[in-house]
């Protein structure tokens, strides 16, 4: 969430998923407490062993219906499925490419931000250990991020950019566009 009136902190609430099945060999094959997180509520287990999309769209509709979401940016790997039924339910939606040219920008942003201690998140966890996983993948100077072949997750860094990117393009600069 970008800042309100008064406030100067972006404010990050992320949003886990993993397949109850999974959480006990995930943990230990990871390292990383996963049915704490869940009993913390940072992670939400749901049914079964794979991805559960249903519960997933169940809680960015509930989303959309809570906040202002001015529009929602997906990879389109994977999620075109999930992103016209999101459609349906009136979300505005915008495939996201997974390239420097769109990562560039909201890494200089979040690294900047970061710095100034302009980026809040609740302590959260699992966002930390996701940072903690995740590297920037250099190119013809511009960046994006990588896992540097690591088998550990950095979804929720890749989300994060893929919000300020969002926030880049609407609020701040109309002529933002990372095809440039």
């Amino acid at each position: 969430f970008p800042p309100i009136e008064g406030e100067t902190d972006f404010k990050w609430i992320g949003k886990y998923y993993c397949p109850e099945d999974n959480i006990k060999e995930r943990s230990r094959k990871d390292g990383v407490p996963y049915a704490q997180w869940v009993q913390d509520g940072y992670l939400t287990a749901t049914e079964g062993n794979v991805t559960d999309y249903k519960a997933v769209k169940a809680d960015i509709v509930k989303a959309l219906e809570t906040y202002n979401v001015g529009s929602i940016s997906y990879d389109s790997w994977q999620s075109n499925q999930l992103a016209q039924e999101l459609g349906l339910e009136g979300a505005t939606l915008y495939p996201y490419k997974q390239t420097p040219q769109y990562f560039n920008e909201p890494i200089k942003f979040l690294e900047k931000n970061v710095m100034r201690k302009l980026i809040s998140h609740n302590n959260d966890p699992i966002l930390r250990w996701m940072v903690g996983n995740v590297k920037i993948l250099r190119r013809s100077d511009l960046m994006k991020f990588d896992k540097d072949k690591s088998r550990e997750k950095i979804d929720g860094c890749v989300v994060l950019g893929m919000c300020i990117g969002e926030y880049l393009h609407n609020c701040l600069e109309e002529d933002f566009n990372p095809e440039n």
